[in-house]
């Protein structure tokens, strides 16, 4: 991980970062290090499982620093990595298939089809803005993991095996 994150396009990434968002650029050591505490802040196992799969240091630089922010887990970061969750076009990605879904499956009498985004933070003003020229109705909501399940949704929800049941009995059927 240090050789990917010490190399010359990854360490100019870090360096327009920063002077974008109006912070004193360190150079030399200084900025070495500081790439240092910013590579310790995410797991070793997000290194080796998620950030392998990104080869631009644009992207690589967003989603570690996206991780270390937000406290993504292996598993959210691999389904943010998926998703595109970096690419500019990704709300873009939102119409082709809500239109599709409007076109192919939506009834006569349903209104048309509303994207969810769920994010683990938002801010408001940049979502606006983010979303401003989408044709269609899109929310956004922002989302909490929680390690144990509510007491009131307790005895409510399918537990796995019965998920895995349904699922296998569908895929039979």
């Amino acid at each position: 991980m240090y050789i990917l994150h010490t190399q010359p396009e990854f360490l100019a990434q870090v360096v327009r970062e920063m002077e974008k968002e109006g912070k004193q650029v360190p150079v030399g050591e200084e900025l070495s290090q500081l790439v240092r505490e910013m590579v310790s802040m995410v797991p070793w196992g997000h290194h080796a499982n998620a950030l392998l799969r990104v080869s631009e240091p644009a992207a690589r630089l967003w989603y570690l620093r996206a991780t270390a922010r937000f406290g993504w887990s292996r598993n959210v970061l691999l389904n943010q990595i998926k998703g595109g969750a970096y690419e500019p076009e990704f709300a873009g990605k939102m119409d082709f298939y809500l239109n599709l879904l409007n076109d192919k499956e939506r009834g006569p009498d349903d209104q048309p089809s509303i994207g969810i985004i769920l994010c683990a933070e938002k801010d408001d003003v940049e979502v606006e803005y983010a979303l401003r020229s989408k044709a269609n109705p899109i929310g956004v909501a922002a989302y909490q993991l929680k390690s144990k399940l509510p007491a009131a949704l307790k005895g409510k929800l399918p537990t796995a095996k019965q998920l895995a049941d349904i699922v296998r009995v569908e895929m039979e059927g």
